[in-house]
């Protein structure tokens, strides 16, 4: 009885494909230990793993999946710093209503100038806060090429202010 000598399967090459991106992309030699059996029981070895590496273009994927990621958590923070700027502005409303409910009432919890700067500061941060929101999202918004058109017009301020 013969057996018969089959190749490794496009899934499984995706399969060790993914380990070795999630890994942080280590050497063929060191990917060839951690690779588990295909279906048939039969492990890569590394050069054979070195051949699909270069094959399948795996550093060329790799990037665009960095890229890709690199991207997400871009939002993810732009979208965590818009609302931390969103809080800020709601605390500063809030610390502007506690003032003027104090400067309007007979109450005598809080002095008159406590009262006066609560006022002033939840008005600064609430003005801050919503400017940084606002700026954030616009610049997110902004393609490469309108991003770069602004560094421009910037750069070019900044020289002729040196001047």
């Amino acid at each position: 009885m013969s057996s018969l000598i089959t190749s490794y399967t496009p899934i499984y090459k995706e399969s060790v494909f993914a380990l070795w991106y999630s890994s942080n992309k280590p050497s063929a030699s060191k990917l060839s230990g951690m690779v588990p059996d295909d279906e048939n029981g039969r492990k890569p070895s590394a050069s054979l793993i070195s051949k699909w590496m270069e094959d399948g273009d795996w550093y060329v994927r790799a990037d665009i999946l960095d890229e890709r990621a690199s991207e997400s958590l871009e939002k993810v923070l732009v979208t965590d710093r818009v609302e931390i700027f969103k809080k800020q502005a709601d605390i500063g409303r809030k610390l502007q209503e506690i003032g003027m409910e104090y400067i309007e009432s007979d109450d005598f919890k809080i002095n008159a100038l406590t009262a006066l700067k609560m006022v002033i500061e939840g008005a600064q941060l609430e003005k801050e806060s919503v400017g940084l929101t606002i700026a954030l999202t616009k610049i997110y918004s902004l393609g490469d090429s309108d991003i770069q058109s602004e560094i421009k017009k910037l750069l070019a301020k900044a020289d002729k202010e040196d001047v």
